[in-house]
């Protein structure tokens, strides 16, 4: 069967608490803005330099220069991660997230022209395989959702990517019984998701649409400072959670980051070539 490029496959939507339609066309908008005046702290290159894609979709070689972009920014914030885990947890979560994407990023570089939920597809066995815990159980059917979504596609736009994003989401949302405000990664998947959808709905290029969610992740993630964890090992430490930010949140906006700028959401010449 041939394959197929994808613009949309569904209608799976996140509630967006009554916004209307065209505050969230506005909203996205503002986000691919401020995307552009974003100044990323850590290295927009990944080993094979920036992802050059098509303004309107992403095929499956993309996504293996976007996994591998993931991996070498977490590489660079281990021990941040590892620090913010300290504070409640065993410290050890920018080490495994790093041990799951190392493997990730050595697995999709062997893949020869694969689609696109082939190459998120091998993303979530390393997550499974590689990181140990409830966190490795999330991430893994985060990006095996995201995958699924893209069944049957040599090419993903900015609507099938929206799609992607919500059922990770929702699919992380159900395995974890958590939900925005619980101080997990919930925090910033759902501002995250939310964006995807409003880029859709606004139709804006999908490296644009990459950079909104950015925006939004790393926003959610930051406003889990001030939040009590009440979810997770981090719950009996409530006292020592506030003040610090979550290791999830702050990985999942580090991955959205590091997609973004390798698609070149930043604009060209910011960053050269390893």
């Amino acid at each position: 069967m041939a394959r197929t490029v994808c613009h949309h496959s569904g209608h799976r939507r996140l509630r967006h608490l009554g916004v209307s339609r065209r505050c969230r066309h506005e909203a996205a908008v503002r986000l691919a803005g401020a995307w552009r005046r974003h100044s990323i702290r850590h290295s927009c290159c990944s080993r094979g330099g920036p992802v050059k894609v098509a303004t309107d979709r992403l095929t499956g070689t993309d996504w293996q220069r976007l996994v591998i972009a993931a991996a070498d920014v977490i590489d660079g914030h281990v021990d941040e991660l590892s620090g913010l885990d300290a504070a409640v947890g065993d410290g050890d979560h920018g080490i495994n997230v790093a041990t799951a994407l190392g493997h990730a990023r050595r697995e999709v570089a062997q893949l020869d022209d694969p689609t696109p939920m082939i190459v998120l597809s091998v993303a979530a066995g390393s997550f499974f395989e590689e990181m140990a815990g409830a966190a490795g159980a999330l991430f893994g059917s985060f990006f095996r959702s995201f995958a699924l979504s893209f069944a049957g596609c040599s090419a993903i736009g900015t609507a099938q990517l929206a799609d992607a994003i919500e059922a990770g989401t929702e699919m992380v949302a159900r395995r974890g019984k958590a939900h925005a405000g619980d101080k997990t990664m919930m925090d910033a998947l759902v501002p995250a998701a939310e964006a995807g959808r409003a880029a859709a709905t606004a139709d804006i290029p999908i490296a644009a649409a990459l950079g909104a969610t950015a925006v939004a992740a790393r926003r959610g993630a930051t406003s889990t400072t001030m939040m009590a964890a009440s979810l997770g090992r981090a719950r009996y430490a409530e006292d020592k959670s506030v003040g610090v930010q979550d290791p999830g949140a702050t990985t999942v906006a580090l991955i959205f980051e590091a997609w973004a700028a390798a698609a070149g959401a930043e604009g060209e010449g910011d960053c050269e070539p390893l």
